[in-house]
């Protein structure tokens, strides 16, 4: 399985929409969508990431020394950040804009590994060697959290000046820290500051930085294909150079490396992309165009459909914002360098009808990048409170003209969320039914179920998670979910440790509840989910599985014999099983009822 890097926190303060008060997304490396009325600041948040992203910062980072000192860099206080930083970027009024943002990156990504020769020596300049013996690696601090603190001027300069690593301070601009000593001021110039650093190569600071946003694209809301720069899928993705690519890659040299690598993905995204919208046979091509484009009118994409040739404009609107996102996205993971792992998403619904907005959502997600987006769409939003993503609402404050950001942490705050667009709780789900299990590991495994059931008959069915043991807490209140759908079951978890023993309490108290409000509610035969995975499908994932589960076993199968056994993979393994494996278990019944009613 891929590591990826994951966008752990954001914080914006005077940048566009965001006031002086920061503006913080909270992120913790899920799914995140943002949604709220129009100019209400969606925008802003993702368009701040992209923005550090076109900023050429290894100007900031120069004088390496190759002298006695290999350690000693001197870096620029401001240096020119144009043309992608311009005085229209700034809040109204405003002299400077920061931004903030945060990573999380797990060991044997490229980028851990250059800042793996931090950890332990910040740790012994801290004389902290007990939180880490000296001759531990470094690879055993998994995941790094390293933060970057930016600074704009309206003046179109910029500074990278502070970075943190697990909260802790490393490196300060113009200042010394327990990490980095400044050179006195006589030996530098006034325009930058010179340091010793406590590691052989400073490049293990400061080029982490650049990587990780390098592993970031974003898709602006406005998305045209267009001839210009096509060697990085980030500058790609609102179109520019897209028909550079394709014709690039359907003209292949085959004495050019680069020209069959474009190519073959080109025909391996030609046969998904068909397998998308449903047709046998996809083709993209591109007339031949001057450069630059004549008049400056740009060639149009030609799309095969079966045989049939159409201008790319000729079709529905939704089948070429699909091709643009669906094409990039798939560059991003086979031909980017380094593999992008952030997809940020202005409106993916762009044109698009609700079952192709999931389809999208789910294609982009199986690559295991971290999505995060901003929508109108109750389709949008339901596709990420189903996906366990976090989901924010942004609203404009007249009054400060400031935008303003706030978690929907449950279903109260998630239908104000809905009004201030226009939308009901019905409108959001777009389901024929609703199914609620116990905890987030159980999402992927009911999906599994319900997908593989003979009376699914192409029902929506959403699978939302109660938030395992808070629902059997004093303020869970079952009416909240009622009043989200008027059909809505529940199956738990029932915690039995034997044929004849009785129902954990706490799981008695949440079926009670839920039946007062009217959801259906089973408690399984079994202990839990886990003792109803086969050893068949188990072997599938982990390949070493024992011949058989105990039906009230320990649910944590790593003590029954699976090897590396994770929760978070139950998914894998329910996919991994047959409808006939389900189907006379208790839940593969109570399934077929639900589905029935």
């Amino acid at each position: 399985m891929i590591k990826r890097v994951k966008l752990y926190s954001l914080e914006i303060k005077n940048y566009l929409g965001a006031g002086e008060g920061i503006l913080r997304l909270q992120l913790d490396g899920n799914h995140a969508v943002l949604c709220g009325p129009n100019g209400s600041g969606k925008t802003t948040l993702l368009s701040a990431l992209d923005r550090l992203r076109r900023i050429n910062w290894t100007s900031a980072m120069q004088s390496w020394s190759q002298g006695r000192n290999p350690s000693q860099v001197t870096l620029w206080e401001w240096f020119d950040a144009r043309p992608h930083l311009t005085a229209q970027l700034f809040h109204t009024g405003s002299y400077k804009f920061e931004v903030c943002a945060s990573f999380l990156i797990p060991s044997g990504v490229d980028v851990h590994r250059r800042l793996e020769p931090i950890v332990p020596v910040f740790e012994r300049a801290l004389r902290t060697i007990s939180v880490q013996k000296p001759e531990a690696s470094a690879a055993s601090v998994d995941p790094i959290r390293v933060a970057y603190g930016i600074v704009a001027r309206n003046d179109q300069k910029a500074k990278l000046e502070y970075i943190t690593i697990d909260d802790r301070e490393v490196f300060r601009l113009g200042q010394s820290t327990k990490f980095a000593s400044l050179v006195p001021p006589g030996q530098q110039t006034p325009e930058a500051h010179r340091y010793d650093l406590l590691i052989d190569d400073p490049r293990d600071m400061f080029e982490p930085f650049k990587s990780l946003l390098d592993r970031i694209v974003y898709f602006p809301s406005s998305r045209q294909p267009r001839v210009g720069f096509d060697g990085n899928a980030g500058w790609m993705a609102g179109g520019e150079g897209l028909v550079t690519w394709l014709s690039s890659a359907t003209n292949p040299d085959p004495r050019n490396a680069e020209s069959e690598l474009r190519h073959n993905l080109l025909q391996a995204f030609e046969y998904e992309f068909a397998d998308f919208i449903g047709c046998q046979r996809v083709s993209l091509s591109v007339p031949q165009f001057a450069t630059p484009p004549q008049n400056n009118e740009q060639p149009e994409i030609n799309v095969t459909l079966d045989g049939r040739v159409r201008l790319i404009s000729q079709l529905g609107a939704g089948i070429g914002e699909s091709l643009i996102i669906m094409l990039i996205a798939k560059l991003s993971q086979e031909w980017h360098v380094p593999l992008v792992d952030i997809l940020l998403l202005e409106e993916p619904e762009l044109h698009i009808h609700p079952t192709m907005q999931r389809k999208l959502l789910d294609r982009l997600a199986d690559s295991g990048v971290q999505l995060i987006a901003t929508t109108h769409s109750p389709t949008v939003l339901n596709w990420f409170v189903r996906n366990s993503g976090r989901v924010f609402r942004t609203e404009f404050e007249e009054t400060d003209k400031r935008t303003t950001v706030k978690e929907a942490h449950d279903l109260a705050e998630l239908r104000d969320l809905l009004a201030s667009i226009g939308a009901s709780p019905a409108d959001v789900l777009l389901a024929d039914k609703v199914l609620l299990v116990e905890g987030p590991n159980d999402i992927p495994v009911y999906q599994a179920f319900l997908g593989k059931a003979p009376s699914l008959k192409g029902q929506n069915i959403p699978v939302l998670s109660l938030g395992g043991t808070t629902a059997a807490g004093r303020n869970f209140d079952a009416s909240l979910w009622a009043n989200l759908h008027p059909k809505i079951w529940a199956v738990l978890d029932s915690e039995r440790r034997g044929p004849d023993k009785a129902v954990a309490r706490s799981q008695s108290t949440v079926k009670s509840s839920l039946e007062a409000a009217g959801i259906p509610c089973h408690l399984t035969e079994l202990r839990a989910t886990e003792n109803y995975l086969t050893p068949r499908a188990l072997k599938v994932v982990y390949r070493k599985a024992p011949a058989a589960i105990d039906p009230f076993g320990d649910p944590n199968l790593a003590t029954k014999g699976v090897k590396q056994f994770d929760k978070r993979r139950n998914g894998e393994v329910a996919r991994a099983m047959e409808w006939h494996e389900v189907a006379e278990t208790d839940i593969g019944i109570y399934l077929e009822r639900f589905l029935q009613d």
